[in-house]
């Protein structure tokens, strides 16, 4: 009966060690008992949904301004530097 009881564990190995995983993850969380219904999930995530979207439009406008300050900072190193990259400061005390 053993060697059947180590062929279904190696058969089911990585669904086992999810199952495990999982299990861990719940036990540190305190999360015992019965889990939360699919309703119940669907109304939060709607709910985290209606707060992400106007953050997301916020996120935008920041990323896209980091962006043009970026392009903006590369053509001014052109036009002072002759280069995308200003040149490397060196320190007198490194030169000693």
């Amino acid at each position: 009966m053993r060697g059947r009881d180590n062929a279904f564990y190696e058969a089911n190995r990585a669904d086992i060690a999810l199952h495990q995983a999982a299990k861990k993850y719940f036990d540190e969380h305190n999360m015992k008992g019965k889990l939360p219904s699919i309703n119940s999930l669907k109304s939060e995530w709607g709910e985290l949904e209606k707060e992400r979207r106007p953050l997301n439009s916020g996120y935008k406008a920041a990323k896209k301004k980091y962006t043009d300050l970026g392009v903006a900072k590369a053509n001014a190193d052109v036009i002072l530097f002759g280069t995308r990259t200003p040149p490397q400061k060196t320190h007198d005390r490194d030169a000693r």
